[in-house]
């Protein structure tokens, strides 16, 4: 029988065997640009350049069909941006079907081109769009959110950005504002207190940012009076806030709190006399 050392150093020169054939990809950081000119050189799609660059200029499409690792991603676009006159405006877009390789991918592209990531290569990933609920605790606070928002957007983010209040305080016609659809290029910020936690539905909302607290009205039996102060909501109130990001479509809920907060807090509603 062979020792448990033998077959791992097989294994190692069975994987080295079969690596040599392939071109290698990995660039480091102190490596010159005529040594990164000649790992590009490697690729299978440098011999398809030369054979169909006629075929290529002018054409409306081409499709390209290549195998896995040849370089269709990380060379066809180099030698786009190489040969082909693009003007300033112009962009070379590869797209990819997951984040971390579109990620990975322009790293690797820059580092051949010779340049740092953000400049001439740099990559995008999926930003949804989507309307925003966030939860406050009083009107007051709502309105101060609204002013610190509208005094932190520049000139052409505000033009496609919609700010608004949803309170027991507003009359009817600012209330059914909020229920408008917008334009696809604008974006609804609602700052809203506990009123909009049930039997209201806020189309386009996507993300809801809850705080986790809400203004109330407690008995005290020992004083026999009613306090208002300001206190963690009952997870059912949570999940309710949670469940408006859900309702028109898939959304996401940020919760400003812990999950140990979360656990502490009481499982139901309480009864609440003071409107918010």
């Amino acid at each position: 029988m062979k020792s448990k050392q033998s077959v791992r150093k097989g294994k190692r020169i069975l994987i080295q065997q079969r690596c040599q054939n392939r071109p290698k990809s990995k660039i480091s950081k102190t490596e010159s640009v005529v040594e990164i000119k000649s790992k590009f050189e490697e690729k299978p799609l440098q011999n398809f350049n030369k054979e169909n660059d006629s075929n290529g200029k002018g054409a409306t499409l081409c499709i390209c069909v290549a195998e896995t690792g040849s370089g269709k991603s990380t060379q066809l676009t180099q030698y786009i941006w190489r040969e082909q006159n693009v003007s300033q405006n112009g962009l070379i877009v590869c797209t990819q079907p997951r984040e971390i390789a579109a990620v990975s991918l322009a790293k690797h592209v820059s580092s051949q081109v010779g340049c740092a990531l953000g400049d001439i290569v740099g990559y995008q990933v999926d930003q949804d769009l989507g309307d925003i609920l966030a939860f406050l605790t009083t009107p007051l606070e709502t309105e101060k959110a609204m002013n610190v928002l509208i005094g932190k957007l520049d000139k052409k983010m505000a033009q496609n950005v919609k700010i608004f209040q949803l309170h027991w305080k507003l009359d009817v016609q600012e209330q059914q504002k909020i229920f408008e659809r917008l334009p696809n290029s604008s974006r609804k910020v609602v700052f809203a207190t506990n009123c909009a936690e049930t039997s209201v539905t806020i189309p386009g909302i996507k993300y809801v940012v809850d705080c986790g607290m809400v203004k109330e009205s407690q008995y005290d039996s020992i004083t026999n009076m009613s306090i208002i102060s300001v206190n963690f909501v009952s997870q059912s109130s949570a999940e309710q806030r949670r469940g408006c990001a859900g309702r028109t479509q898939i959304g996401k809920c940020y919760r400003l709190y812990s999950k140990i907060n979360y656990e502490k807090m009481t499982k139901n509603l309480r009864t609440r006399n003071f409107k918010s």
